[in-house]
């Protein structure tokens, strides 16, 4: 009776040990769920963050090719307005040696008239 009560006790507390580990098995099956769900989430989220990433770089090199082409537009303008300058100063240049060969002209033509005058007298 003894042993058999033994027995009994120890098969007894096999099966509590067994639902012990089966409590725990299915514990660590949850857990495993809720993990894998988790990292589904995750790889996700880090899709669309790369995505979000990729849209932002576009818009920045867009930005970038735009403030080049503004800065060439730039620098070709100024360039434009000092060769409009030059030609301008060039022409008042010229505009004011021409003057000045007029007026040469008509010295010469005073001095001239002059020497045919005394060479009269």
């Amino acid at each position: 009776a003894e042993a058999r009560a033994a027995e009994e006790a120890r098969i007894k507390a096999e099966k509590a040990t067994l639902e012990v580990l089966r409590t725990r098995a299915a514990s660590l099956q949850e857990s495993r769920r809720e993990l894998a769900s988790f990292r589904t989430k995750l790889l996700k989220t880090l899709a669309d963050e790369k995505s979000e990433l990729q849209q932002v770089e576009k818009i920045l090199a867009k930005a970038r090719n735009e403030a080049v082409i503004q800065a060439r537009d730039a620098r070709l303008e100024i360039e434009r307005q000092r060769a409009q300058e030059r030609m301008e100063s060039e022409k008042q240049l010229a505009d004011d040696q021409a003057k000045l060969l007029g007026v040469f002209a008509q010295q010469q033509g005073v001095l001239e008239e002059a020497r045919l005058k005394q060479e009269k007298d």
